[in-house]
């Protein structure tokens, strides 16, 4: 199975929709997470991909020119309500169950994010705090999240982002970044700044029982370079997924 993740820049728009497209269909993606996918171009990139065999999407139906989250997929979905989910990710955030896809007895879920950047302070903040609850529920189950997460973890020369705590809070809920499981001498980037400054604000992250299905991660810069979008598009192949012991949850101590 392979899962990707892009943001195509303000809903792809007219002209680039077909070269979008096109490229995603490059990548063999049987799972794909669109970010900053809008309501005027939504549903006309589902038709295509549906065409080309993902017959099967979702979207957050933001309002016209606001930026939503696509999920489109070769298998069925059914989406999953979190309750708890603050209206700053009202568009930003899908999330689905693929009975069909994973392990029989629990089938795959996957949520596709897009975090607000961290100037946003408080809905960044409240942002984190939802996928690290949703993190923790299904952290025994095949679960993946990919998107935008507007954060770092490294940056040239090995300096930690300012969100490294809650990558920590993760990796102790047992999840694996794919890009630096597959390449631990690279932090790769999938955006740069008007600098220059190149981060990788863009992740596939997965549960414990994910984790041991990773085959390799690739970032597609060439979907950046060809000007389709600022960001490049990441791609996880997974294979068979098996099952894992539960995580113990810890004791509480008594006096």
């Amino acid at each position: 199975m392979r899962i990707l993740t892009w943001n195509i820049l303000h809903g792809g728009g007219r002209h680039r929709l077909p070269h979008l497209l096109m490229a995603m269909l490059d990548l063999e993606p049987d799972v794909i997470v669109v970010t900053e996918a809008r309501r005027r171009f939504a549903g006309q990139l589902a038709a295509a991909l549906a065409d080309a065999g993902l017959s099967h999407h979702l979207h957050t139906d933001p309002p016209d020119n606001v930026n939503g989250v696509l999920l489109v997929s070769r298998f069925p979905l059914q989406r999953t309500a979190r309750p708890d989910l603050p209206e700053c990710l009202r568009y930003r955030w899908i999330e689905a169950e693929l009975p069909e896809a994973g392990l029989p007895e629990a089938g795959l879920a996957i949520a596709g994010v897009h975090l607000a950047e961290a100037a946003k302070r408080t809905e960044h903040t409240l942002g984190w705090r939802t996928l690290l609850r949703a993190a923790r529920a299904r952290r025994d189950l095949p679960f993946a999240i990919a998107g935008d997460l507007n954060a770092w973890r490294v940056e040239g020369g090995g300096r930690s982002g300012p969100a490294a705590t809650n990558f920590g809070r993760l990796t102790a809920l047992g999840y694996t970044d794919a890009w630096a499981a597959s390449h631990p001498d690279s932090p790769g980037d999938t955006w740069s700044d008007h600098a220059g400054r190149a981060y990788r604000l863009d992740y596939v992250l997965l549960s414990k029982p994910l984790a041991g299905a990773l085959r390799e991660a690739q970032i597609a810069h060439v979907s950046r370079a060809n000007g389709l979008s600022d960001h490049a598009a990441l791609v996880v192949e997974l294979d068979e997924i098996t099952p894992v012991a539960p995580t113990p949850e810890p004791k509480s101590s008594s006096k």
